[in-house]
């Protein structure tokens, strides 16, 4: 089996010698690029938009009001110029912010992948995280869009089987990211393969970074929040006030969070290749099934490998292990 804080050092490592901070900047731009409609909509039509709005915008006085001109949603300020807009814009976004999730959210989150297994080794490159759009860009895109369809219908049925496809299917974006010429069936069979036995291992990896997401949350909120109730008062406790800093507390946040991103997609991105190399060794999966041979093996992993392959391990020592015990990384790297 394997243990969770020899990813994490194995993630830490992988990020050293300056790498993190090209895996920051992979991590923003996939972020930006892919959320940048979904967060305008969100902040731009929240709270019962239009009707809370206005009716309140009509009663009180302060920085935006009708008496200044009208008074607009936050967010997209430049885009509203009075009520009659807002049904329409509402609807734009929600169609821009659809598009956006899954024609440049989903093939962002392949290219992610693509970049933290190339990182592995110290070949990462910020242009990895655009290399879903490459050739097989309607293949992997469909693959993962009707993964993320499944899993959500068996939310429908109860949170708990969700949960547990999630998990299961949680290694189709690193597959897809290898191989771009596998279907959506056969990235969901061989992922399932993989974390056969380690769903639950899985669950508690991810559960132990909300820590460090909680805190990053409160880096961000505690002084804002401290200048926003102090802009709020001064305006007289008036509600319209302290809308544009809720604008700027989710930007904060998300940007605070996403400090914390590259340690935990490097850290999921090791347990893939550990749970991929050890699918080889005791020939779960072959190598042929992810398009691998001597010709045209994987960009890093931790082996080991028929034949005569040759992989760059990346720094330190894989966490093999002889052929007569469990191939688990027991060992440090």
């Amino acid at each position: 089996m394997w243990d969770r804080r020899i990813l994490k050092l194995n993630a830490r490592m992988a990020l050293g010698n300056g790498r993190y901070r090209t895996a920051l900047l992979a991590t923003l731009l996939a972020g930006v690029i892919g959320g940048v409609f979904p967060y305008l909509y969100n902040y731009a039509f929240q709270r019962q938009y239009p009707t809370w709005y206005y009716s309140y915008s009509t009663n009180y006085t302060g920085a935006f009001n009708w008496q200044n001109g009208p008074a607009l949603p936050i967010g997209v300020h430049s885009l509203f110029t009075g009520q009659e807009n807002c049904v329409t814009l509402y609807a734009a976004f929600a169609f821009l912010s659809l598009l956006s999730s899954v024609f440049l959210a989903i093939p962002l989150q392949i290219g992610l992948a693509h970049f933290y297994i190339r990182n592995h080794s110290g070949q990462g490159r910020v242009k990895d995280v655009f290399a879903a759009f490459r050739p097989g860009y309607a293949r992997r895109l469909g693959a993962l869009l009707t993964t993320n369809i499944l899993i959500a219908l068996w939310s429908l049925l109860l949170v708990v089987p969700g949960i547990i496809k999630a998990l299961e299917y949680s290694q189709v974006p690193y597959l897809l990211a290898e191989n771009p010429q596998l279907t959506g069936q056969q990235a969901r069979q061989i992922s399932s393969r993989l974390t056969n036995g380690s769903k639950g291992k899985i669950l508690i990896l991810q559960l132990s970074f909300l820590g460090w997401y909680l805190l990053a949350a409160l880096a961000a909120q505690i002084p804002f929040n401290i200048v926003n109730l102090m802009v709020f008062a001064r305006s007289g406790f008036n509600m319209s006030a302290s809308i544009p800093g809720q604008m700027m507390l989710g930007l904060l946040s998300a940007v605070t969070a996403y400090f914390v991103d590259p340690y935990m997609e490097a850290t999921l991105c090791e347990l893939y290749l550990f749970l991929r190399d050890r699918s080889f060794y005791y020939r779960i999966v072959m190598p042929q099934e992810l398009g691998f041979s001597p010709e045209n093996p994987p960009y890093a992993g931790y082996g080991p490998y028929p034949g005569t392959w040759t992989v760059p391990n990346g720094p330190g020592v894989p966490p093999t292990a002889p052929p007569s015990t469990p191939p688990g990384n027991t060992g440090g790297r």
